[in-house]
């Protein structure tokens, strides 16, 4: 049996008994062992799970066998003909875990904890109707805003009623390139 665990953005094939370092890790418990959940189990019969519904109950134990640094990486950055040279190390904290046991998914004690109690679908029905109110008021004012009325665009000759056709006889023409001045005469 194996499975694949993800820590620390990487992921890792693991069997019972490897050892293996990993980025540093706090243990939950302060006795140094960490549950990790695994994102693909293989079991001795060759059945793969590896959806999350699949995975429920499935869970990795390891044990820290301890703290230290990674290799030093040396980094250095160099820009042409400006002189500019920078030079930085790095060292990872890493931590080294042994992998205890592997529980394989659709135990009975995961189906206890999949069971919701009624508290939560009481709580999470409160939240929906919140949200749902929520909504109502936003399409309430999409629609308002859907109802009023733009005005209509200067020099169209369509209109949506009497007084709009009314204000654009009211209004001069555009000008199209002619001064004030042979407006102001074509008015007299």
């Amino acid at each position: 049996m194996y499975a694949v665990i993800r820590t620390g953005g990487k992921q890792y094939k693991v069997q019972v008994g490897d050892v293996i370092d990993v980025e540093h890790v706090a243990s939950d418990d302060g006795g140094g062992n960490v549950e990790l959940v695994p994102l693909l189990v293989v079991d001795d019969e060759g059945k793969v799970s590896a959806r999350p519904s699949e995975l429920v109950g499935a869970k990795v134990t390891a044990s820290v066998v301890g703290h230290h640094r990674g290799e030093k990486l040396r980094v250095f950055t160099y820009k042409n003909k400006s002189g500019q040279r920078h030079h930085q190390g790095h060292r990872q904290s890493l931590t080294r875990l042994k992998v205890e046991g592997i529980d394989p998914p659709g135990k009975a004690g995961a189906k206890a904890r999949t069971a919701r109690p009624a508290k939560d679908t009481e709580a999470k029905a409160d939240s929906g109707a919140k949200a749902d109110s929520g909504a109502k008021a936003k399409d309430a004012t999409a629609t308002k805003a859907k109802t009023t009325r733009a005005p209509a665009a200067k020099g169209s000759g369509a209109t949506g009623s009497a007084k709009d056709a009314a204000d654009a006889a009211a209004k001069p023409a555009s000008r199209s390139g002619r001064t004030r001045a042979k407006q102001d005469e074509e008015k007299n």
